[in-house]
């Protein structure tokens, strides 16, 4: 993906926000990071609570650690599952974005919809990935490829559940 396009990309999300530091759980404080949208900000983005990014966080590690074909997402390719338990067992090594989002009834993560239900997006980066701080304090940041270093998952508040999961692809 091209910086344009990724730029695109972010202008659909509309965040171009500052972030704030997140939960003070059992992660380290620099691990998490919370996008802040402000209040004006058209397309359905939303600031999620320190407690929903705590749940969100305990969801998807569940999600991870899950046993193969105990998850059911329709949005799961095979790469994904292969991936996603050796991902697991590394999750105290990402750094995390968290933003609150509304997404469209067919649920693709990029496509925002501002009467859609409420989820959040979790950006995920292993922490050899080299993204600076300051990008992950100001900006929701998208990176093409990358393989098990970068994903992406949906946290729906209401079911408490990852609605979505997906792997970036390899190098």
């Amino acid at each position: 993906m091209h910086f344009k396009s990724a730029l695109k990309i972010l202008a659909a999300c509309a965040v171009v926000c500052a972030a704030v530091a997140a939960p003070a759980r059992a992660e380290p404080l620099e691990s998490h990071y919370i996008i802040a949208v402000p209040a004006e900000n058209a397309g359905g983005a939303w600031t999620p609570s320190e407690a929903q990014v705590g749940d969100a966080t305990s969801a998807l590690k569940r999600y991870l650690r899950a046993p193969v074909g105990q998850v059911r997402l329709g949005s799961l390719n095979q790469r994904s599952e292969n991936e996603r338990r050796a991902i697991g067992e590394a999750i105290d090594t990402y750094i995390f974005q968290f933003e609150g989002v509304r997404v469209s009834a067919a649920n693709r993560i990029y496509d925002l919809d501002a009467s859609g239900p409420k989820v959040i997006l979790i950006n995920a980066f292993c922490r050899r990935s080299g993204v600076p701080d300051e990008m992950l304090t100001q900006h929701l940041v998208v990176v093409a490829d990358g393989g098990a270093c970068y994903f992406r998952a949906l946290y729906d508040p209401d079911s408490q559940d990852i609605s979505y999961f997906q792997v970036n692809g390899r190098r």
